[in-house]
């Protein structure tokens, strides 16, 4: 059997329409994919310690479910609550009047934010 140009155009052809219809757009055996709705994506956690670096030294800040939070730092409490959970935005609210305003990151490893006196920090899980 001879090969011819022709014949190898009609094989190629042949081919292609073959693997578009097995495509999952055409494909009888599609399965419905939905998509996973906003309200369903985890919002990462400010709950936990956080270490950042100030004025020479560590500072280690826990912050828990219920709302509160402590510095090692002076033992200064405070309280954070949500911002703008969608956007992972928290405040902390310190007793000594220092109001810190954070995002954290969507992997939870870190935090970024100022104060009210226009001090910017990073914070980093330990």
């Amino acid at each position: 059997m001879k090969i011819t140009p022709r014949f190898f155009i009609k094989i190629i052809s042949l081919i292609t329409i073959g693997l578009f219809l097995s495509t999952p757009a055409f494909s009888q055996e599609q399965s419905e994919a939905t998509p996973t709705p906003a309200s369903d994506i985890s919002t990462p956690s400010p709950c936990g310690k956080w270490k950042h670096y100030g004025k020479g030294k560590t500072i280690i800040a826990t912050l828990s479910s219920d709302g509160t939070a402590i510095s090692n730092k002076y033992k200064t409490k405070g309280a954070w609550h949500w911002l703008d959970e969608s956007k992972n935005q928290f405040q902390i609210e310190w007793e000594n009047g220092i109001i810190d305003t954070l995002t954290i990151s969507q992997d939870g490893k870190k935090v970024m934010g100022s104060n009210n006196h226009a001090e910017n920090f990073r914070w980093d899980r330990p």
